[in-house]
């Protein structure tokens, strides 16, 4: 914040969040999507790639930081994207609960739900 680059934020939802391609991330974020995030699409999510012809072709990766506070209405939503990796930084927290609903355009997709709790180390 206080460097006085251009910062475009990720979303309309986070006022503290950057997106990784400004600042140089775009060569290394595309090979791991090409390595990494390919092939486990393949495998967990084949029918979902068939809408894309089987290729993930782009990346809209970013950063946010997460603080008592700031960003206090930050609503259930929909990501605009195929398939979203969650990785949380943080090494000393309280909360950070994901929720995930099922799969969008399936006719049970809101019944289903699954939660996830980021521990520290695992």
């Amino acid at each position: 914040e206080t460097s006085g680059l251009d910062v475009r934020r990720p979303n309309s939802m986070n006022n503290y969040g950057v997106v990784l391609d400004d600042f140089g991330f775009q060569t290394m974020l595309t090979q791991f999507r090409e390595k990494y995030m390919q092939p486990l699409a393949e495998t967990l999510f084949a029918n979902a790639l068939q809408s894309v012809n089987g290729k993930l072709s782009n990346h809209h990766a970013f950063v946010i930081r997460y603080k008592v506070g700031e960003d206090l209405d930050l609503a259930e939503h929909v990501d605009n994207s195929l398939i979203t990796l969650n990785v949380c930084l943080g090494l000393d927290f309280k909360g950070s609960t994901l929720w995930f609903r099922g799969v969008q355009g399936e006719e049970d997709a809101l019944q289903k739900y699954w939660e996830y709790s980021h521990t520290p180390g695992v």
